[in-house]
């Protein structure tokens, strides 16, 4: 097994900054504007009821020619979006294997700044608790899955927490990269 400290990107990928922005540009963004193109084509713009006057955006990709195997609800990432480039790419793997997929904005994120009064902040949780309840009411599945990624992951470590007296049901979660510790992340 190798440590991490032996994994030295060759020159200017030792920045990690360099290594993000790659991650989200060039080659890889065209490759991957062609494989999300039928998730894209699919994708319907949703406005969920939260509670409490509060409302987020999402969007929403239903099986058009097979039977679902189930929904997978997916949450972004710090200063990301239903749109950012890991989530296009994990919706489109979900979607070819036959899933159907919905991916929530936070509150202020993508281009739902418009909808609630307040900032966002990531003690928000209630409102992602009522927009899961939201999604689950409006598209059921028998399977209904969770995966978030960084601050999304943290959120959906607090969802899987607090589901089952939320009223939400959930199979599986998942959460890459999880901010555990924000302060010192």
């Amino acid at each position: 097994m190798s440590n991490t400290s032996d994994f030295f990107p060759p020159g200017p990928l030792q920045n990690p900054h360099v290594q993000s922005i790659l991650a989200s540009a060039g080659p890889r963004k065209l490759k991957l504007m062609a494989r999300s193109r039928e998730l894209s084509r699919v994708s319907k713009s949703v406005i969920l009821d939260c509670g409490h006057g509060t409302q987020l955006l999402g969007e929403y990709c239903r099986q058009e020619n097979q039977r679902s195997r189930g929904l997978i609800t997916l949450i972004h990432g710090w200063e990301g979006s239903s749109r950012s480039t890991y989530l296009l790419s994990a919706a489109s793997a979900f979607y070819r294997a036959g899933y159907d997929v919905f991916r929530l904005n936070l509150r202020d994120h993508g281009s739902s700044h418009h909808l609630n009064r307040g900032l966002f902040n990531s003690t928000l949780l209630d409102e992602v608790l009522g927009a899961l309840r939201s999604i689950q009411s409006n598209y059921p599945h028998d399977w209904q899955f969770l995966a978030g990624f960084s601050l999304g992951g943290n959120f959906s470590l607090r969802i899987a927490a607090r589901a089952k007296e939320a009223g939400i049901r959930l199979n599986q979660t998942i959460a890459v990269c999880p901010v555990v510790n924000p302060i010192k992340t």
